[in-house]
């Protein structure tokens, strides 16, 4: 029984820290998609992490230029940052 109360904290911990990682502007459009309730509920971090992926992948405009956005996204992923 014990166990089983860790795990769910331990879950509702990762949980919350994905979120704390996001932006603010992500972390607002992931709370307003349906199935963001669902993955609370259960505390599926891994349905939550492919909510950030996609959100970011498609900076937000879902399915318009899918490839294009991708690209963006990988090109700045490897983009070296500003000193």
């Amino acid at each position: 029984m014990k166990s089983k109360r860790v795990f769910e904290r331990n879950l509702w911990n990762l949980f919350a820290f994905l979120i704390l990682l996001c932006e603010f502007d992500t972390k607002n459009q992931v709370e307003i998609i349906n199935e963001f309730t669902e993955l609370l509920n259960k505390l599926d971090t891994i349905g939550l992490l492919s909510i950030i992926k996609r959100l970011v992948s498609t900076r937000g405009t879902y399915d318009t230029n899918q490839r294009h956005n991708k690209a963006m996204a990988h090109m700045n992923l490897y983009e070296p940052t500003p000193r």
